[in-house]
């Protein structure tokens, strides 16, 4: 696993650390070994988050990589259908597994979002466990959940707020019907 750290969160940053996690026959299955410090480039947005190899180091070449799609456990695939379809506007795309107990929605060109109706058991949910939707209008998009009478929260579960980071950008937070976090942001504007 790699952590880059600050890496995007910063334009001036020079290093970013690295975390490796090893198989291990720890209790989790995995070994946190020590971070270390590798140059983070000082460049443009797109190269943040590839690795940038130091003097004398091969590049092992990964291959690009982009969001296919997240899988939510859900318990009434209805309800969770309703509120992606009505509530943030995804679209009902071919599901290839073709049973009955899933569907699949499209988000943007390229991703989607799976839900599986099955047994929710012991499933847990906390707001750090969630996705992000990135919307053209993020103003318009919480003027329309305000006329559907559609509840939002800020990061810190103030109903109703918008939260606004450091970095500039705003963002809010909806409750699907199982207690899923979505996040809801306008990533997709240029901040001075």
């Amino acid at each position: 696993m790699l952590d880059f750290t600050g890496v995007g969160s910063n334009p001036g940053l020079s290093s970013a650390m690295i975390k490796v996690v090893h198989p291990s026959p720890s209790s989790s299955g995995f070994a946190l070994a020590g971070p270390r410090s590798i140059a983070a480039p000082r460049t443009a947005a797109s190269t943040l988050g590839k690795f940038v190899p130091r003097s004398g180091q091969r590049r092992t070449p990964m291959p690009n990589m982009t969001l296919d799609h997240v899988s939510l456990l859900v318990r009434s695939l209805e309800a969770s259908s309703k509120f992606y379809t009505e509530v943030l506007g995804l679209v009902p795309i071919h599901n290839g597994t073709e049973k009955p107990n899933i569907r699949w929605f499209g988000i943007g060109d390229v991703s989607a979002l799976h839900l599986t109706e099955e047994v929710f058991g012991d499933t847990r949910v906390k707001k750090q466990t969630h996705f992000a939707l990135c919307v053209d209008d993020f103003d318009g998009f919480v003027a329309e959940l305000k006329a559907k009478g559609v509840n939002f929260w800020s990061w810190s579960e103030k109903t109703g707020e918008v939260t606004g980071r450091p970095d500039g950008f705003r963002q809010i937070y909806l409750a699907d019907p199982d207690g899923y976090w979505i996040e809801v942001n306008d990533h997709n504007r240029n901040v001075a």
